[in-house]
């Protein structure tokens, strides 16, 4: 089976945003473990035949167009890490479209917003949590900033094209931040995504609940760390 995305995707991506002094953790098989089982596309066996893309729900069966994506956005913080990244169409990653927008705000105004999609915010919620759980209970505090600084100081990971091409991004992104896209913490994001899902009449109840367990191990406490 061909990989959603590429490890130099990924290796690129932890570079640019260790450099940002952002949690950079992201390993490939759990990326795409988790993202297959919330939007992989099962034949009548139970064998994985494609992807939908979280946001637009559009089917990909040839994964070339599948880009690593941030929830919550490089230049509004979100690092490179498993309860931040998602692999999606490059339809709608570019900056033309969600780029360095709040999901929810771009989301909700798009043409991708239809019927179906709140079924789909609430897969990429609880994707999220997954990953949440994921991360803190293979990785202390102290393992964490261990593997952020190996990757701060791994100057081998791109090639010489790939590394302009990174910063050439960065530098970019940065030029597009407005007073919009600040700061916004993950916990906030997971409440707005709730806010929008209640609006559409969808039970939030475990989500909540789920959440409040993750609060009460202090992991995002943790994450601020």
């Amino acid at each position: 089976m061909n990989h959603l995305v590429s490890y130099k995707q990924i290796e690129g991506n932890l570079r640019r945003t260790a450099e940002s002094g952002l949690i950079s953790l992201l390993n490939h098989q759990q990326l795409e473990d988790l993202a297959f089982i919330y939007f992989g596309i099962k034949d009548e066996y139970g064998n994985i035949i494609g992807y939908q893309c979280p946001y637009s729900g559009k089917i990909y069966t040839d994964y070339k167009d599948i880009v690593l994506e941030h929830i919550v956005p490089v230049a509004s913080k979100g690092g490179t890490v498993l309860f931040n990244c998602i692999p999606t169409s490059k339809e709608v990653n570019g900056a033309d479209q969600k780029g360095a927008k709040h999901l929810i705000d771009w989301w909700t105004s798009s043409s991708y917003w239809n019927q179906d999609a709140p079924l789909r915010l609430e897969k990429i919620v609880n994707y999220m949590l997954d990953a949440y759980e994921q991360v803190f209970k293979e990785y202390t505090i102290e393992e964490v900033e261990s593997s952020y600084l190996d990757i701060e100081t791994d100057n081998s990971i791109l090639d010489e094209e790939e590394d302009k091409d990174i910063n050439a991004r960065t530098k970019k992104e940065l030029e597009q931040q407005t007073k919009n896209n600040g700061i916004h913490s993950y916990l906030g994001f997971i409440y707005d995504c709730i806010n929008t899902l209640e609006k559409c009449n969808i039970n939030t109840s475990s989500i909540k609940e789920r959440l409040q367990q993750l609060q009460n191990q202090n992991i995002f406490k943790d994450i601020e760390k």
